[in-house]
């Protein structure tokens, strides 16, 4: 087997060099090359923020230069397109483009998270597939631009800061600093950047700097042009207001904390006086100003009240300035928005029963525009029921949290009325009441359930009833229950009981369905329970020993009784598959026992059943049966063993497929002739031969227009001289169309690249598959079906009774 197979694989490489030698037309190769300059032309791939990109392009077409269309693209690091041109490969010859003769160019202006950034080049050309990439370079794009370091929006007098260019420009420059009112700070004439292109200078922010908004500019000497620009802020301290509230009510009052801080120390600037002034419309819509100090003047929470006739379209400003000994200020804003009062209730479910738990929720907000929680608002709370308040259900002098939120809950009392609640939250706060109402149910929800201790009785056994009554949500007991048990023939028993349970004894000759009605009254309402069982004259288990069995072999079946009965009558007969009678007895009567059968040596029947009766006299028979089935002494295996040449593992129509089988025993001996009758759903296939041996193979050839699916081949091994059936197996087998040859050109591959291909092939062939040359072939068995629609039927046999 592994010379056959290195044979097989010498044999693939000898044809992957004769589809080598063959000429055939490949894929269509464009190659080339691009690189990136500047506006000169000369090579560059570091470039700043904003610069022009040249390219240099070269392009290919088999080997030779050519003239056609192209596309350069600009790629960031993300992958995303940052720029684009297209053009013709004929500058200045076919085969190559220069962009800087053009003036043709890429823009860097690309996005930066650091200091420099990776970007792609990247050139399609419009082959015969479109647009497609042959060639790409990378360069790197720094940022450009005016720094300070260290970065902030605020800067101190005194404070130190570097302030950096970076540029790819080489021409002279100077920057300038300018505060709001256009006056210079601070200047640096005719700079030029390092060979890096930076240029940077250490700056003292001066002591006398004021507080405000600056400029720095980069601007070009030759044309004062400004390449650059930013502003930030100079400030000797920091005023911060805040408070923890954004709308509010007319009339409420509100908390506002302040603080001074040094920027160059980050403590509290105390050298400061901070005044205020308020602004706002009242209902006629004039406007209002307030003004005062604060004190402590650096740091501290003021108490403000908005007016109760501030007009509710009105928004309440506050301005405020922190002012110096040197007339440094410093100011800042806060505004509040005005509304109304906005409530919501709910309770936890729209139904409750009497005796649960009611959890009420009340949110209130103010609201204009925007809302938000309103905290510290008073609520109260009623519950009433047909206009009467039920004071054990209510609340009062209930505030609602930081969220707005007030929790009320409350039992239900375990005789509450059933109907309808209404509920009234009633929130009030500086002047301002809102009334909001939400309503529950208390419904009727009482049952009354009967059930028996089993579901199956047996004449004269006692059965157990048990009542069970709930109201709400509260079991009932000591109420009085009305029941009837009324069988097949009509009523057995009648009765009333104030017991959560009864025992009650069935008759001893009673055999049929026996019923429980039960009735019950709670609070002025009835209600009805029923259950059911079966009541057999005994219950009769048996079983058999084992389940196989020998030539031979003792069979034994065992029994068990379940009854009140003391004496019947109690028999067994034992049948054989054919429907005769092989052994049988009639037994003293007894509530468990066993009994036994020898089965015959030759020729021993496929199975044999025991049924046992038991009788009481009067016309009521419980039966029973249990089977014991004969062993096979031959069983027959069959396999697909031919390797299908395809993933799925299917096959071709027109294949010859080849199965593997095999006999075994089962301690029987081989017999000198088996006859094996084949047969397949594959065009309703079927024949037979003759065998001697204990294992083999036989083909069959896959019709050739048999449509693509799953198939099924059978066999079924006989005696081969007297005909009688012994065994049975099948196996699948699939059965799939040839979809061609390759074309030359598949999926972009080469003639060359599917050669190569099967060379890597053959080799992983080499190493893996012969180590395993002398492994078994073919298909693990499947589970057998239960019926072989083709091959010659077994011997006939009786239909096993029910």
């Amino acid at each position: 087997m592994k010379n056959r197979i290195l044979s097989i694989a010498l044999a693939l490489c000898m044809v992957a060099v004769v589809f080598v030698s063959v000429p055939a037309k490949g894929e269509i190769y464009y190659t080339g090359s691009v690189q990136t300059t500047d506006d000169t032309g000369e090579l560059k791939d570091v470039f700043f923020q904003g610069d022009h990109v040249y390219v240099n392009v070269e392009l290919y077409f088999e080997g030779e230069l050519t003239m056609d269309n192209i596309r350069v693209r600009l790629l960031n690091q993300d992958g995303g397109l940052e720029s684009t041109f297209d053009a013709i490969t004929d500058e200045p010859i076919d085969g190559y483009y220069n962009s800087s003769d053009v003036d043709i160019w890429l823009s860097a202006d690309v996005p930066f998270d650091g200091d420099l950034t990776v970007c792609d080049v990247v050139v399609l050309v419009n082959g015969i597939y479109g647009w497609a990439q042959f060639t790409s370079t990378q360069i790197i794009v720094k940022r450009s631009g005016v720094t300070l370091d260290p970065s902030s929006y605020f800067y101190y007098p005194g404070q130190d800061v570097a302030i950096s260019v970076l540029t790819g420009e080489d021409d002279a420059f100077r920057v300038e600093i300018t505060n709001e009112t256009d006056h210079m700070v601070d200047h640096w004439d005719y700079q030029t950047a390092n060979v890096d292109g930076v240029w940077s200078v250490a700056w003292t922010v001066p002591a006398d700097a004021k507080d405000g908004t600056y400029d720095i500019r980069v601007i070009w000497e030759v044309s004062d042009t400004t390449w650059y620009h930013d502003t930030f802020e100079i400030a000797k301290y920091f005023l911060m207001i805040g408070s923890d509230r954004s709308v509010v009510l007319p009339g409420e009052s509100i908390a506002v904390e302040y603080m001074v801080l040094d920027m160059a120390t980050l403590t509290f600037y105390t050298d400061v006086q901070v005044e205020w002034s308020a602004t706002w419309f009242n209902n006629t819509g004039v406007q209002i100003n307030a003004t005062g100090e604060l004190a402590p003047s650096y740091k501290g929470i003021e108490i403000f009240t908005i007016p109760a006739s501030i007009n509710l379209t009105s928004d309440y400003e506050i301005t405020f300035w922190a002012n110096d000994s040197d007339v440094r200020t410093q100011q800042e804003y806060i505004e509040f928005s005005v509304g109304e009062m906005r409530v919501s209730v709910e309770t936890d479910n729209d139904a409750y029963l009497a005796g649960e738990k009611v959890v009420l929720d009340v949110a209130v907000e103010v609201g204009g525009g925007s809302s938000e929680p309103l905290p510290d608002a008073d609520v109260d709370i009623v519950i009433e029921k047909d206009g009467s308040e039920l004071e054990e259900y209510g609340a009062a002098g209930l505030m609602t949290s930081v969220e707005g939120l007030v929790e009320h809950e409350f039992v239900l009392a375990a005789d509450a009325e059933i109907g309808t609640y209404l509920v009234y939250a009633t929130v009030s706060k500086i002047g301002n009441t809102a009334v909001m109402m939400t309503s529950f149910d208390i419904e009727i929800d009482g049952s009354f359930a009967v059930s028996l201790d089993f579901d199956d009785y047996w004449s004269g056994q006692n059965m157990v009833m048990t009542f069970e009554t709930v109201w709400g949500v509260d079991r009932v007991y000591n109420n009085s229950v009305f029941y009837m048990i009324y069988g097949d023939q009509g009523i057995i028993e009648a009765s009333n009981t104030t017991a959560s349970s009864v025992m009650y004894q069935i008759p001893s000759d009673y055999v049929g369905d026996i019923n429980v009605e039960a009735y019950t009254l709670v609070n002025g309402y009835f209600m009805d329970a029923y259950d059911d069982a079966t009541v057999a004259k005994a219950y009769l288990a048996l079983t058999a020993n084992t389940y196989t069995y020998s030539g031979g072999d003792l069979l034994t079946w065992s029994y068990q009784i379940v009854t009140a009965m003391t004496n019947g009558s109690l028999s067994y007969v034992i049948s054989d598959n054919t429907g005769e009678t092989v052994a049988s007895e009639i037994l003293g009567f007894r509530t468990s026992g066993s009994f036994s059968f020898n089965a015959p040596d030759e020729e021993p029947a496929n199975w044999y059943r025991a049924t046992v009766t038991l009788k009481d006299g009067l016309g009521n028979n419980v039966v029973s049966s249990a089977t014991i089935y004969l062993m096979n002494d031959y069983d027959l295996s069959i396999w697909v063993q031919s390797s299908s040449k395809t993933v799925s593992g299917a096959f071709e129509p027109g294949n010859v497929v080849t199965f593997g089988y095999s006999i075994t025993t089962n301690g029987a001996t081989h017999l000198s002739v088996y006859e094996i009758w084949f047969s397949s759903n594959m065009e309703n296939q079927d024949w037979s031969f003759l065998t001697t041996g204990s294992s083999g193979t036989f083909a069959i050839e896959v019709p050739a227009n048999l449509p693509d699916g799953g198939y099924e081949v059978w066999a079924s091994l006989y005696n081969g001289i007297s005909g009688v059936y012994l065994s049975g197996d099948w196996t699948p087998m699939g059965v799939e169309s040839d979809q061609g040859l390759w074309e030359k050109d598949v999926a972009g591959m080469s003639m060359t690249d599917f050669t190569i291909m099967i060379l890597l092939l053959v080799m992983i062939v080499l190493l893996i598959v012969v180590p395993f040359a002398k492994g078994r072939m073919g298909a693990p068995k499947p589970a057998r079906p239960e019926h072989m629609t083709h091959a010659p039927p077994p011997p006939e046999e009786p239909t096993e009774p029910k």
